[in-house]
């Protein structure tokens, strides 16, 4: 297969572009590909991944997801042809990291509908349209009204509307952050080495770095925010639980064949 047909076949199976430009990564030291998946703790492991790259951790005003302060590497960066050998090298170690799909789905309800949550390189403004953005579809898809800018604001909109507003969407419509996971990373196309999980973070990494031979790395445990995946005062009920798992069967099988690894 030609790197063009590649590439070709991931947007076709994908219309999320920034998935292969901005979220797969090279780090050409240590010779690893990492597919990075919205809400699947991305910032924490790119830090992680610069300290295994390099032996320390990057200055505190590098953001983690400008890639070229990070020195990681994109299609963009070194072409398609220079990246797909990589994807395809024996002597590359392909990793991504899973969440629990239900945990997931609840820390974006937390982070990107409840309310909007940032860390200190997020954009404010930006960060505030998206959830603007992503409150107005709910409110229109759910209760059929569209409201000013201060009522989206302040319209409540509960943990069991979200999740009936993702199960309605068709998957060209959902925000990055709650996207399958596995259309997210290509788990289909990509031949992964290593396949971590958030919840096993600290063992995930301490395996790529054994594989990727350091020796040295350490995780120090911390994480950028709260998990964000409280259950409290998030109702919802059984049968729109259960559709919700339906329609991510794929990322709920997925995730259990990785986490009977760990």
């Amino acid at each position: 297969m030609s790197p063009e047909k590649f590439f070709d076949i991931l947007l076709d199976s994908n219309y999320w572009g920034d998935l292969i430009w901005n979220d797969m990564l090279f780090l050409p030291k240590r010779k690893i590909v990492f597919l990075s998946c919205s809400k699947n703790a991305s910032s924490k492991i790119k830090l992680e991944l610069y300290k295994i790259e390099n032996g320390v951790y990057p200055p505190e005003q590098f953001s983690p997801h400008n890639r070229r302060a990070m020195g990681f590497q994109s299609p963009l960066d070194i072409g398609r042809k220079k990246f797909f050998k990589h994807i395809f090298d024996p002597e590359v170690t392909k990793f991504t990291v899973l969440r629990d799909p239900w945990s997931r789905i609840v820390s974006c309800y937390n982070s990107r509908v409840s309310d909007y949550l940032m860390e200190q390189y997020d954009s404010i403004n930006y960060a505030r349209n998206e959830w603007i953005v992503n409150r107005q579809k709910i409110i229109e898809a759910t209760k059929g009204t569209r409201h000013s800018e201060l009522g989206v604001i302040t319209q409540e909109i509960t943990f069991d509307q979200f999740i009936g507003f993702v199960i309605s969407q068709n998957d060209y419509e959902m925000d990055r952050h709650w996207y399958h996971q596995y259309k997210a990373v290509f788990v289909d196309h990509i031949p992964f080495d290593i396949i971590g999980t958030v919840e096993h973070l600290n063992a995930s990494l301490q395996r790529l770095a054994e594989k990727v031979g350091d020796n040295n790395y350490k995780f120090d445990g911390k994480m950028l925010n709260s998990s964000r995946s409280s259950l409290h005062n998030l109702a919802v009920s059984e049968s729109v639980k259960n559709k919700y798992l339906e329609k991510f069967f794929r990322d709920v099988e997925l995730y259990k064949s990785v986490v009977r690894e760990f």
